[in-house]
Formats: C-alpha cells, sequence, structure tokens
C-alpha cells in the first residue's frame, strides 16, 4: 500500500531528524524535517482528481478560476458568481497566490499538502518534551492525514489551531493566538479552537481538581445533547454560517453512533480514567489531555444529528496525536511492558486505519492512484 510506504518512510525521517536534533545539528535537523514534509506531501500533490471529495465540490473550481483571474477582487467576484458556496478567503488566497506563479493545480494540492502537514508536525515537536516525535507523527499520519486528502479546508484549520494551542501552551500565547484566528480564514468552524483555548485557561487558573473535571464534562455532555438548539441560535443570530443550519434533520445522520465508532475511542479512554489517581491530577498538562480526551467521546453523539455537523469533533480528535503516546509513555513504568504496548498501538493505528480508509471507504481516498506517479 502507497500510504504505509510513505508514512514509514516519513516516521523513519522524523526519527532521524531528533536523533541529530539532540546531538546539536541543527541544519541537518532542519533539513530532515523539511524532507520528511515534503515526502509526506507528494502524495496530496500528485494524486489523481478521484481522491477525496472535497476536491470535486470546490479543489479544482476554485484554482482554475483564480488562474483565470488578473486581480484578487475579481477572482473574489468570479468565485461568487460561478459558485453559490460559502468558502473563506483564506483558501481562496491561496488559490489565488499559487496560481500566480503556476497554472498546474497539482502543484496547488503540494503547497496545501505543505502548510497542512508541515503545521501538524510543528505543533508536534512543540509537546516534545512529553511525548515521542516520531511516534506521534505516526499517530497523525494514522488517524489524520486521510483528512487533508478530503476536507482540505477544513484540514488546514485544524492544523492552525493545534498549531496555535500547542504554542500557547508552550510559552509563546500571542502567536498561538493568531493562529487560532488564522485558522478561520480557513474554515468558520475553527471557532471551536478557541473554546479549546478558552479550557486551556480555565484550567490554568483554577485547582486542579475532580470537582473542576467533572463540571467540566457534564458541560460538555449537556452542550453536546442540546447541540440542535445550539446551533440553531448561533446560526440565527450570525454567530456561524447559516449553511450550518441546513445540515440540522437533513437526513445525512447516523440514526445510532455505531459501536466501531465508540470502540475506536474507548480504550483509551478507560485508560486515562485509570491512571486518573496517578497521571492527571499531577499537572495541568495531563489534566487538559485527559479533558480532551474524554471530550472527543461525549462529542461523537454530534453524528446523530449530521455527519458534517460532527466534523467538528476533529478539533478535539487532533490531540489524540499527543494523548494517546502520552498515556502509553507515562502510565507504564517497565520499560518492555511499554515497549511492547508501543507495539500494540502501531497494530491498533493500522487496525482503525484499515477499518475506516480501506474497509468503510473514509473520504473516498482509498485505493490510491497517481497519474503522475504511475499508480
Amino acid at each position: 500500500m502507497i500510504y504505509i510506504l510513505f508514512f514509514v518512510v516519513a516516521t523513519i525521517l522524523s526519527f532521524f531528524s531528533e536523533v541529530v536534533r539532540n546531538r546539536g545539528n541543527k541544519y541537518f535537523y532542519g533539513l530532515l524535517v523539511m524532507l520528511l514534509i515534503v515526502t509526506i506531501s507528494i502524495l496530496n500533490g500528485t494524486r489523481d482528481f478521484t481522491i477525496g471529495t472535497d476536491i470535486r465540490v470546490y479543489g479544482n473550481k476554485y484554482f482554475e478560476l483564480a488562474v483565470f483571474s488578473y486581480r484578487f477582487f475579481d477572482y473574489l467576484d468570479l468565485t461568487r458568481s460561478f459558485y453559490n458556496l460559502d468558502v473563506e478567503y483564506g483558501y481562496q488566497a491561496l488559490n489565488y497566490l499559487v496560481s500566480r506563479f503556476t497554472t498546474n493545480i497539482h502543484i496547488f494540492y503540494f503547497v496545501l499538502g505543505i502548510i497542512t502537514n508541515g503545521l501538524f508536525y510543528l505543533g508536534i515537536t512543540r509537546f516534545r518534551q512529553w511525548v515521542s516525535v516520531p511516534f506521534s507523527f505516526l499517530t497523525y499520519l494514522f488517524l489524520f492525514y486521510g483528512n487533508t486528502l478530503n476536507i482540505m479546508r477544513q484540514s488546514v484549520a485544524m492544523a492552525f489551531v493545534f498549531f496555535g494551542i500547542s504554542l500557547f501552551m508552550t510559552s509563546k500565547k500571542r502567536l498561538g493566538i493568531v493562529m487560532l484566528f488564522c485558522s478561520l480564514l480557513f474554515h468558520n468552524s475553527a471557532i471551536v479552537g478557541f473554546a479549546i483555548l478558552f479550557l486551556y485557561i480555565i484550567l490554568e487558573k483554577s485547582k486542579n481538581t475532580l470537582k473542576l473535571h467533572l463540571t467540566i464534562l457534564l458541560s460538555a455532555l449537556v452542550v453536546s445533547v442540546s447541540a440542535v438548539t445550539i446551533l440553531s441560535m448561533l446560526t440565527k443570530t450570525g454567530i456561524i454560517g447559516n449553511k450550518f443550519e441546513q445540515y440540522i434533520g437533513n437526513n445525512q445522520s447516523e440514526s445510532e453512533v455505531s459501536l466501531s465508532t465508540i470502540g475506536m475511542r474507548l480504550p483509551i479512554a478507560v485508560w486515562w480514567i485509570i491512571s486518573y489517581k496517578s497521571l492527571v491530577k499531577k499537572n495541568l498538562f495531563f489534566s487538559f489531555m485527559f479533558l480532551i480526551t474524554m471530550m472527543d467521546l461525549i462529542f461523537i453523539s454530534l453524528r446523530t444529528i449530521d455527519i458534517t455537523v460532527s466534523r467538528v469533533i476533529l478539533y478535539l480528535s487532533v490531540f489524540k496525536i499527543i494523548s494517546y503516546p502520552l498515556i502509553i509513555r507515562y502510565s507504564i513504568k517497565d520499560k518492555n511492558i511499554r515497549f511492547l504496548c508501543y507495539l500494540l498501538f502501531i497494530a491498533y493505528l493500522f487496525l482503525v486505519w484499515f477499518l475506516q480508509v480501506v474497509v468503510g471507504g473514509n473520504g473516498e481516498i482509498y485505493p490510491f492512484t497517481s497519474e503522475i506517479l504511475g499508480i
């Protein structure tokens, strides 16, 4: 499988980049990081137009209009005239900028992949004191890379949110907030990023107690149950786009959340609960990752409203990149058992990816075909 080959190569490059960084060779480290980001982004750029669904909804169309537009504002007028789609200015601006030096849409998708994968990787490196960068990157590749081939705008927004929160949590607060505002330029659902930031600030300013954690989780449960009412209110007040209103009750939802959806999340969630006393009450970072993991499980009920609306969960879900390797590293003291758990976790990642992408056909990205690569 071409995906697995690229995942392995990129992860190996990540491993060696961390080795040379620890040896103080910053230039070679930077070179390897750029190489691994370019490597995984090759799939973004060389794929056929049958890979992913959004590529056919707005991907090709918006770039083609950008190519034939002399000025940026002419381009905006054209997109409004030709397509009745509410596409954010950041994504349109990127289309326009790339179209200034190439008419090849594959280069645009390659650039988009570099930005998205690069931001995620930079975010992961901000957490290297807690987790293995290569292992977290592998988690990203199996669980979230497929989204970059499908929900392209939201994937960039998710990358900005993830990077922004990572900056805020590691003493780069102003820059982190700037990144969160940048995320809104690519998808208005990225407003969820500010809710995540608010959660972290609450934890930062409060005493780390079980009562606080239960209050937050119960509040999340109430929001999850009342989601339809809340979405209707937000659309009527104009806080979020009116397009979300069309998703409520449009029969594109799941009648019930599947056992596989819960089953993929439940084992790690239970693991965090078991480790609550020994880890979560230790410090702010563990508390944040615990709550994010629990809320990711709570909010899967949004899938009963609409599959598209449920994508807001992804802003929480991406922190699995950190929280999953984190619980393995710190809850298991014996190195041999921990190594075995890492191997089992890799098998788990492959199983989830296989069930979702190969069997389930998520995002219509499998099998991968590329006329450019000859596959």
